[in-house]
This record gives C-alpha cells, sequence and structure tokens, in this order.
C-alpha cells in the first residue's frame, strides 16, 4: 500500500500553476491576520478539485485509480471504493444496486436507519429478521443463521424471490454473526448478501477477525472513522462479486457528492496505510485488551459484557447489574446505562460512545494509551464502589427476542398520508407516521405503517424517561409524549 493521493498532490504544489478553478479559498490561508492558525493553512494547500491533471474519484484514470488498486489488495475484494459520504452512502448505494422497485429483502431489525431509508425510498416490501436477547441484557444477539435459511424458504414456498439479505455485524455492541455460514445460505436461495460492517473496519488489520468480504457477502460497507484513524465521514465500500460493477458504480455516483473531498481520499489513504503498516501494532493493541478486560471483574455493580458468541474485544459494553441503586444529593436513584455516562463525563472526564437504558458503551481503538485505560478503570472502580443492590419487584423488560410492531402499510406509503398528532398514551392501535429511535444507535423501535401496540408504547416512554435521545417523538413542557400518527380515513383508504 501506498500512498498515491498525497504524493500526487505534494508534487502538484511545486508546479506553481494557479487555480482559476474550485475551491474558492484559492489554497490561501485567508485566515492570516484574522484567526492566524497553521493547520488550516495545511489543509487549504491540499484540498482540491477534479482539475486539468489531477484526477476524479468517481472516474479515477490516475493516481485516485492507483490508490483504489492498492485497498482492493489489501482488502482482498473484487473492487473496493472510497465512501466520502460517510458509510450511509455505501448503504444506500448497496441496497439501490441490488434491488428494483417492489422487491422483497429480508432485512436484520437491528439495522442502521440508513437501511430503512433505502427500503422506503426503493419501496421495498422488507420482511425482519430479529435477532434474540443476550440473557440477563437488553442486548441483540447475532443473526441466526438458521432463522434465516428459514425465512427463505417459506419465502420461496410463497412465490416471493428474496432480493437482498441486510445485516449488521458486528452490531454496535461488537456482537458478530457467522457471516460465512449466512453467506452460503443466502447464495444458495440466489439472493445477495449485504453487511454492514461499519463498526468493524479494523478487522482486517487483526488476526483475530476476519472481515465479512473474506467470508462471503457480496457488498461489505465499512465506516474508516469508527475504529481506524481516519476522518469523521470517511468509509469504504467492498465489493467481491463482479456482477453488480456498474449498478454498484451507478448509485455511488448518485449518493455521493460529485465534488468528493481530496482531504478524506488522503485521509482513507493514510489509515489504511498504517493499517498495513503495523498489523503487529493491532494485535498487541487486542492483546492488551485481553488484559484490561480481566482487571474490569473486579466491579460488582458495573458489569463487562463477556458474550457467548463472537464479538470484537475492543468495544467495552457495561451493562448494569439488575436492582443496582445511587445516591445523588441525598436521593436514592436506579442507576442506568445513561447515568452512568453522565457520571463518567461529568465527574471523571470520560466521554462514552453512547448510553441505553441498561448498558453503556466505550469505543477503543489502537491508538488509546495504557494511561488512559488506567483513568477509565478508577473512574469505573470509583463510580462502582458507590452503588449498591435495592430489591424491588419491577421486571427488568428483558425479552427473548426484539419486539417488531405489525406492519399494515408500507413505509414509503405510510410517510405520504396525512398524519396528526397524539398523545402517546393515546396511541394504542394508531399506525405510525414516523420512524421512532433512539439515537445512537439509531435502530427503529418504530417504523412507519406499523401498528402500535402496547409493547412498543411502554418501550418509547421507557427509553425517554430514562434519559435517552429519542427521535420521531414530541415531548411538551409537562414531560408529555407525543407521537405522528396517520389519520384513520387515510388508513382505510390504504387498506383498500
Amino acid at each position: 500500500m501506498k500512498e498515491y493521493i498525497n504524493k500526487a498532490l505534494k508534487e502538484y504544489n511545486t508546479l506553481g500553476k494557479y487555480p482559476w478553478h474550485m475551491p474558492g479559498h484559492k489554497r490561501q490561508n485567508y485566515l492570516d491576520g484574522l484567526e492566524a492558525d497553521s493547520l488550516w493553512e495545511g489543509i487549504f494547500k491540499l484540498d482540491y478539485t477534479e482539475a486539468r491533471d489531477l484526477d476524479d474519484m468517481h472516474k479515477p484514470k490516475q493516481f485516485i485509480k492507483d490508490s483504489l488498486f492498492d485497498i482492493s489488495d489489501v482488502y482482498g475484494t473484487y473492487k473496493s471504493y472510497m465512501l466520502v459520504n460517510g458509510s450511509t452512502s455505501g448503504i444506500l448505494s448497496a441496497i439501490f444496486a441490488v434491488t428494483k422497485p417492489g422487491d422483497n429483502v429480508l432485512v436484520a431489525r437491528n439495522c442502521h436507519k440508513s437501511v430503512y431509508n433505502a427500503v422506503e425510498l426503493r419501496g421495498l416490501n422488507a420482511s425482519y429478521i430479529t435477532p434474540s436477547y443476550i440473557e440477563g441484557t437488553d442486548i441483540l444477539d447475532a443473526i441466526d443463521a438458521d432463522k434465516i435459511y428459514m425465512m427463505l424458504n417459506d419465502k420461496k414456498t410463497e412465490g416471493k424471490k428474496i432480493a437482498a439479505v441486510v445485516i449488521t455485524s458486528p452490531t454496535y455492541e461488537g456482537i458478530i454473526s457467522d457471516i460465512e455460514q449466512i453467506a452460503a445460505i443466502v447464495h444458495e436461495y440466489g439472493s445477495i448478501l449485504i453487511v454492514d460492517e461499519a463498526q468493524g473496519a479494523h478487522f482486517e488489520y487483526t488476526s483475530q477477525y476476519t472481515s465479512a468480504m473474506r467470508l462471503g457477502a457480496d457488498i461489505v460497507i465499512e465506516s474508516l472513522h469508527k475504529t481506524m484513524p481516519s476522518l469523521t465521514q470517511t468509509s469504504l465500500l467492498h465489493l467481491t462479486n463482479s456482477k453488480l460493477e456498474k449498478r454498484v458504480e451507478k448509485y455511488m455516483s448518485i449518493f455521493q457528492t460529485s465534488s468528493p473531498s481530496y482531504i478524506f481520499m488522503q485521509s482513507m489513504e493514510k489509515a489504511i496505510y498504517y493499517g498495513e503498516c503495523n498489523r503487529k501494532q493491532f494485535d498487541l493493541y487486542m492483546d492488551f485488551l485481553d488484559t484490561f478486560r480481566k482487571r474490569l471483574d473486579s466491579l460488582k455493580h458495573i458489569i463487562l459484557l463477556k458474550p457467548s458468541t463472537d464479538f470484537d474485544k475492543g468495544k467495552l459494553v457495561l451493562t448494569i447489574k439488575k436492582d443496582t441503586y445511587i445516591t445523588i444529593d441525598g436521593r436514592v436513584l436506579p442507576f442506568t446505562g445513561a447515568l452512568l455516562e453522565e457520571i463518567l463525563a461529568d465527574c471523571y472526564g470520560q466521554v462514552a460512545e453512547m448510553a441505553s437504558l441498561n448498558y453503556t458503551i466505550l469505543m477503543t481503538s489502537v491508538f488509546d494509551k495504557e494511561k488512559a485505560y488506567n483513568n477509565l478503570y478508577y473512574a469505573l472502580c470509583d463510580i462502582d464502589s458507590k452503588l449498591f443492590i435495592k430489591e424491588s419487584d419491577e421486571c427488568s423488560g428483558y425479552g427473548n427476542s426484539f419486539h417488531v410492531p405489525c406492519a399494515v402499510i408500507r413505509p414509503d406509503i405510510a410517510l405520504d398520508m396525512d398524519k396528526e398528532q397524539i398523545p402517546l398514551c393515546n396511541a394504542l392501535d394508531q399506525v405510525a407516521s414516523e420512524y421512532v429511535y433512539a439515537y445512537p444507535p439509531g435502530i427503529p423501535v418504530l417504523v412507519p405503517g406499523e401498528r402500535i401496540d402496547r409493547q412498543t408504547i411502554n418501550s418509547i416512554h421507557k427509553m425517554v424517561y430514562g434519559g435517552l435521545n429519542v427521535e420521531g417523538i414530541i415531548i411538551n413542557d409537562e414531560r408529555e409524549v407525543y407521537i405522528d400518527v396517520i389519520k384513520e380515513k387515510e388508513i382505510t383508504y390504504g387498506k383498500e
């Protein structure tokens, strides 16, 4: 792997050519004298567009083509593509490339919201693969390959062709599915497997994990910025199925900007170059994680998740033992994942990736230093020492599998119907007209066109009053929750 883009731009800068073209800063530090900053001066000098003697990411013929060739070689793919609009653009491109309006798809219910956006925009009929919860938690387990087999077989019996199967692995919590087995089943039924591996961009550089494209997935999307040293918004789309090349490239040109950032491209190239040249460092990182994770065994109330299935050790998922409480300002409060996140940040300067009701996620990378791990450990020990168990009669709320409300209208149709806003407590049996999800991670508990049942109402209330950032609802000054639903006459029309 070489840094073709960075080298080409450095050489171009020595030619003394003046830019009578975009971008408007003309590679000059216009902040000089106003806000002198050498960092920005360097950025401006490397910010290019598709001018003469340079290259175009959408139709590369020079140094970008060379860079992409090397990236494909590193990952062992038919072709790999840079994404400057994040993994979202890759997911949209992949799903559009392998489907036509009205097609049937299987989608893991714990997929990112961009998958649902693709289903909606493409007018697809989605059937959901629902993972089970990991025992004793509200964390979704790996996708069951047998469940996919049964669903594909049932659809075939019904005379329905499944155009694509879309799953997430690893999940936000680091849970890894058996991609090799799933890919074999999907291909047996003549379908395409798309894997959202956004959280596993580092897998390629460790000896402990294998990337989905090497296990048989047709299209894999990875977010380089999540676990690799690349700028936010940079991702890769990997293609192993050569038959999909033209359609994938067509839709990438639609869902990505026509003016891709050269700075983003350089960032991706540098991150991959680092990974390829420092594979040993990634294995040392994994070894260190083994040691650190054992240290966390000393905690009594904050329990590190250790799934029985394959998982990414780089995700520190801290679950909260049932009936755990803490005293704050004389008040005895239930201790939640959201509260752990708040205390870590406000009292110890340790900022978590995200928090749910019963767990908090801390993301590590190869660049975390031992001092940072020590600071985190001492903070967790201090918090844990202040926690205590207080027996309660409340149900933990954990179920056997992710709850999916009954769908009565397709999402793209539901979104265009007339809607009204009503209190959530009065929404029983109404049909949702908006997505509802906690963000992060952006997994919908309610999709437009699904009938709102009691369990869904309880789940939304639980998320709201648990302190999560819930999208798709309105909360008034009295802390009452409102939700958008389809007007009754529209539902009748939709059924007809």
